[in-house]
């Protein structure tokens, strides 16, 4: 049986967010930060090394996914319409 998990999201909100927590990653002076993203009602969580950021978004399930911080800025910066990820569970 396959589950999906899914979150739509504004590119400005979720890009403002990933802004932030890129500032961290450039005063640690390190290109390997891991973002772990959780999906929950209503909003996203987006989580470094001592830093949580509540996006609100729209989604349908839950799930939990990691990527390197730089990796999954570039994927959203590159999109041109609102932001939308699937995962199956």
């Amino acid at each position: 049986m396959v589950k999906s998990a899914t979150f739509n999201v504004t590119q400005k909100n979720l890009l403002l967010a990933l802004k932030q927590l890129n500032k961290l990653e450039k005063l640690a002076k390190r290109r390997k930060i891991t973002l772990e993203i959780t999906l929950f009602k209503e909003y996203i969580l987006l989580v470094v090394p001592g830093v949580e950021l509540k996006v609100n978004a729209s989604t349908n399930g839950s799930a939990k996914a990691t990527v390197l911080l730089w990796y999954f800025t570039d994927i959203v910066s590159s999109q041109k319409d609102e932001f939308s990820f699937c995962s199956d569970v």
